[in-house]
C-alpha cells in the first residue's frame, strides 16, 4: 500500500448478549519510510588497488528497504 491511503481494519462480534453482529471500523493513515543501501564491493583485479591504469572489477548492490513503492530511477557512475 502507497503513503497517503488508509488501511481498514474491521471487526465483527457476535454474542448472545449482544443481538445482530456489532461492528467497528478503525482508519489508520500511512506514511512512507523510503530505504536505499548501496555496497560496492571487488570482484577482481589487485588487491589492494595501488598501481594507476590497473583494472578493478565492482559489483555495485542496490537494495530498497521500506514502505514505500519506488518507481523509476537511474544509477550513475561518477569517476
Amino acid at each position: 500500500m502507497d503513503a497517503g491511503t488508509e488501511l481498514t481494519n474491521t471487526v465483527s462480534v457476535v454474542s448472545d448478549q449482544v443481538p445482530g453482529p456489532t461492528l467497528a471500523s478503525a482508519l489508520t493513515p500511512l506514511s512512507a519510510s523510503a530505504s536505499l543501501t548501496v555496497d560496492k564491493v571487488g570482484q577482481g583485479g589487485p588487491d589492494p588497488v595501488t598501481a594507476a591504469r590497473r583494472s578493478l572489477i565492482i559489483q555495485l548492490l542496490f537494495k530498497t528497504q521500506g514502505t514505500d513503492n519506488h518507481r523509476g530511477g537511474s544509477f550513475r557512475s561518477v569517476a
